[in-house]
């Protein structure tokens, strides 16, 4: 069964994805620099230190329709990562029209 925290009823029911680490034991996973960038943006880290944990994971590939993501794997993209990138997008949009109309070429 999941930790409380992966199963309160606020906005985790929209979440897609279960992120979790292995690892030897918790202290490791904890400290991992991949957990803190998840943290850092507000999502939970389940932390899988038995033996069998990594084999599971690797069977089980989602949970309660959640897809279980290692924080570990390389590409690994948080929510707020695509948003960013589309907020960055419309600031080179909008700085592109700009640029246009200043040199008097008409926006595209």
């Amino acid at each position: 069964d999941l930790p409380e925290g992966l199963r309160q009823p606020d906005e985790r029911k929209t979440r897609k994805d279960i992120y979790y680490i292995t690892g030897e034991n918790r202290d490791t996973v904890k400290n991992s620099a991949f957990v803190e960038r998840v943290k850092k943006h507000g999502y939970e880290v389940l932390y899988m230190t038995e033996p069998i944990d990594e084999y599971c994971v690797q069977q089980l590939k989602e949970y309660d329709g959640k897809n279980l993501v290692s924080v570990t794997k390389e590409g690994v993209e948080l929510p707020e990562d695509e948003e960013a990138k589309e907020e960055v997008r419309g600031r080179q949009g909008n700085l592109r029209g700009s640029l246009q109309d200043h040199e008097g070429h008409p926006r595209q």
